[in-house]
Formats: C-alpha cells, sequence, structure tokens
C-alpha cells in the first residue's frame, strides 16, 4: 500500500523504463513537409528578381529593328511605282535622372526583406503548431493513463461493496454510484482517445512520421521553475515578434511608393543614340540618319499623380498604425499568457503540497486498516484522491507548456535553445 502511494507522488518526477523522445527530427521533418514554407521560399526568389527587373529600368536600352518589304503604289499624277524598301533603326537609351525608378529599387528591397521576414514566421509558425499538437498527444496519453488507473481502482471498490452488500454492509445505491463512476471514468477514456488519435493523424500529415504509441508528459519541477522563470524574461524580447517586424517593413515599403509617386513629378533626364539606315529600290539614293540627344521630361499637370501620391500616404499612414495595433495585440497576448504560466505555476507548487499531505493520510489510513480502525473503503477513497491530484496536476502541467510554446512564438523564439526546455517533459514510456 506505501508503495502505491510513493509510486504516484512519484509518477510525473520519474517514470522507470522510459526513453528520450526525438522532438527535434519532428520539427526538422514537418518544416520539410510544410508547402506554405516551400511557397514562400519561392516568393522570396521571386523578390529577388523583381529587384534586377527595377535595377534594369535603370540600366541602358539598346533596340534593333530590321525592315525589309515591297511596295506598290500610284502617284495621283504620275505613274505606278513598284520598289522594295529597306530599313534599318539602331537605338540606346539611358537614363540619367529618374528618381523615381530609384525609388522604386529601393521599394523592391524593403518589398524582399517582408517576403524573408514572411518565410521565418512560417518557419516559427509550423514548428509552434507541431510543438503545440505534441504537447496534446502527451497530455492525452497521460490523462488515458491516468483514468484507467482510476477505472481499475473503482472496479476494486466495486467488488469490496459488493462482498459487503451480501453481509448487508453497503447499499445498492454506493454500488450503483461506483458503477456510474466506472462508466464516467471510461468515457473519460473514449474522450481523450478520440483526442489523441486525431492529434496523432494531423501530426502524421504534417511530418509524415508516426507519434510514439506511449508519448507521454513527465513531470519536473526544476524544469517548470525554469521554464517559468525564462517565461517572464521573455517579455523584453516582445519586439522579435515577426508579424510586428512584417508591419515595420511594410513602412517602408509604404514610404518607397510614396517617393516614387511624388518623383513623378520631378524633371526626367535621358541620353539617347540612335542610328537608320533607308533604301528603295525606285530611287538610287539610300538616306542614313546619325542622333544623339539629351531628353528632358518635365511634368507640368496631370491630376492623376495628385490622386496617386494620397494614395500612397494613406496606405503609409496606415502601415504605420498596423504597427501600433499589433505592438498592442501582442503585448495583451504576452499578459495574457504569462498570467496562465504564473497560475499554473501556482496551481502546481499547490498540489505538490497538497499530494505530500494526501500520502501522509494514504499511509495513516493503511496504518489504520491494519489497526481495525479504518476500513478498506476508506484506503480505496484515498487512492483515488491521489488519482485525482494527478490528473489536476497534468491539466496544469499542459497549460504551463501550452502557454510557454505560445510565449516562444509570440516572441519569435522558436529554436533550439528554447525548445531544449521541453524535452525533458516529453517522454516514452517503455511499459
Amino acid at each position: 500500500m506505501k508503495g502505491f502511494a510513493l509510486a504516484i507522488f512519484f509518477v510525473l518526477l520519474f517514470v522507470v523504463n522510459s526513453e528520450a523522445f526525438d522532438l527535434d527530427l519532428f520539427l526538422k521533418k514537418a518544416e520539410e513537409n510544410d508547402y506554405a514554407l516551400k511557397v514562400l521560399l519561392l516568393k522570396e526568389k521571386a523578390g529577388k528578381e523583381r529587384i534586377e527587373q527595377a535595377k534594369g529600368r535603370y540600366y541602358p536600352q539598346v533596340t534593333a529593328t530590321a525592315y525589309y518589304g515591297w511596295q506598290e503604289y500610284k502617284p495621283y499624277y504620275a505613274n505606278e511605282i513598284r520598289q522594295t524598301l529597306k530599313y534599318y533603326f539602331l537605338s540606346l537609351r539611358q537614363p540619367i535622372f529618374r528618381k523615381d525608378l530609384l525609388e522604386k529599387i529601393k521599394q523592391s528591397k524593403a518589398s524582399l526583406e517582408v517576403e524573408r521576414l514572411k518565410t521565418l514566421q512560417e518557419k516559427q509558425y509550423v514548428k509552434y503548431v507541431t510543438l503545440i499538437n505534441l504537447i496534446d498527444y502527451a497530455y492525452s496519453n497521460s490523462k488515458i493513463k491516468l483514468y484507467r488507473e482510476l477505472v481499475k481502482l473503482e472496479k476494486e471498490k466495486l467488488d469490496v461493496l459488493e462482498k459487503l452488500f451480501k453481509r448487508k454492509l453497503a447499499s445498492k445505491e454506493d454500488i450503483e454510484l461506483t458503477k456510474r463512476e466506472i462508466i464516467a471514468n471510461q468515457e473519460k477514456i473514449e474522450h481523450y482517445s478520440g483526442l489523441r488519435d486525431t492529434t496523432a493523424e494531423v501530426l502524421k500529415i504534417s511530418t509524415g512520421m508516426k507519434v510514439p504509441k506511449d508519448l507521454n508528459l513527465m513531470m519536473n519541477y526544476n524544469t517548470i521553475e525554469k521554464i517559468a522563470l525564462i517565461a517572464k524574461s521573455l517579455g523584453k524580447k516582445i519586439g522579435n515578434n515577426l508579424e510586428l517586424k512584417i508591419a515595420k517593413a511594410n513602412i517602408k515599403v509604404a514610404e518607397f511608393e510614396l517617393r516614387a509617386r511624388r518623383a513623378q513629378r520631378l524633371p526626367r533626364l535621358d541620353f539617347s543614340l540612335s542610328y537608320s539606315y533607308t533604301s528603295s529600290s525606285a530611287i538610287s539614293v539610300a538616306s542614313r540618319d546619325k542622333r544623339a540627344a539629351l531628353t528632358l521630361e518635365i511634368p507640368i499637370y496631370q491630376r492623376e499623380m495628385t490622386a496617386q501620391e494620397m494614395e500612397a500616404l494613406a496606405l503609409k499612414r496606415a502601415s504605420e498604425l498596423q504597427v501600433k495595433a499589433t505592438l498592442n495585440e501582442k503585448k495583451r497576448q504576452f499578459a495574457e499568457e504569462i498570467g496562465k504560466i504564473r497560475q499554473a505555476l501556482a496551481e502546481l507548487s499547490f498540489l505538490k503540497e497538497r499530494k505530500k499531505s494526501d500520502i501522509k493520510l494514504l499511509e495513516f489510513k493503511e496504518e489504520s486498516l491494519k489497526r481495525g480502525i479504518k476500513t478498506e473503503l476508506d484506503v480505496l477513497e484515498q487512492k483515488r484522491i491521489l488519482l485525482n491530484d494527478e490528473l489536476e496536476v497534468y491539466d496544469q502541467l499542459k497549460i504551463l507548456l501550452s502557454s510557454f510554446v505560445d510565449l516562444l512564438y509570440l516572441t519569435s523564439s522558436v529554436n533550439s535553445s528554447y525548445i531544449s526546455l521541453l524535452k525533458p517533459l516529453l517522454s516514452v514510456d517503455k511499459g
């Protein structure tokens, strides 16, 4: 009996015959199988090409045209003319001052940064979702394990009650209530089995791997306290949130768009060279034309430019407000999650002490049973209380770990150094 109490107390602290779970492999596979990430990587590659396109508008533009044809026509006061025409034209145009093109190049670079940040955000997201699913899976497995122990305990109680009923020391109502508890716990097993199987299927689709059947949560108070302490320090990293960085990068994109549209009002200076050759079989003389020129274009009035500029200005202001809105939202989310962690940590500390007290009570009742002071039902009830304590521990552990992972994603800190903190809390029970 005493062994049962000690086993319950240390069930989350130490698991015999358990092995480490390869968390890194699951995260790697999830990233490799993420099609959204592959799409973003291609968009990032396209963004690099857009920069080259923007630069290309400032490079020399060379054009060659060749024409060879036959013509027949009759002037009003002349005979019909038939001739073969040849025409060749070669031109080079080099922008010298085009402020709008320069701003478009800068905007393309800023847009590429947005695409790069979105790629990093997706990498964080796929790891985040995988971690949450693994925690949910291990949590469901652990709950199933405990509810099975409860069913086993209630069946022992039922056997005792039936024996007492024959001796008229227990009522039919006690027996029926115990049967109802067995059914309720069996329904809980079915409920968490369904959640576990659904989560396993989701993980199989996202990673292409099967989750170990006996993956469970493990409790380690030292690790939990360390996680809670680190979670608090993550508040300094709220500025690392990739959604916030994307919003800030979009301000630059909007700023360069505004500059580009304003630059359309500025003079444009181009240098051009051209050479043309024309000949006709009807005329023995061919013509050649060589030109070099500077072209200055000065916009004077175009109503469309004003509207375009006002549109760009509105979009820039919207981007600035989006940054403030995103920052406030992330601060609110951080406060909520850190609050959950504090509350879960407090509950776990309380449960730790309560379990110590319940174990002492169990030992006392076991000793009292030997002396005939307590009954076997008293001992079984105390065991049930200890198992319910463990169920609450798992609930609070799941809340704390899920909130911690939420904070990692919130601060874009889903990386190996922080993920390693979760490894001791996920273990495969060999049984």
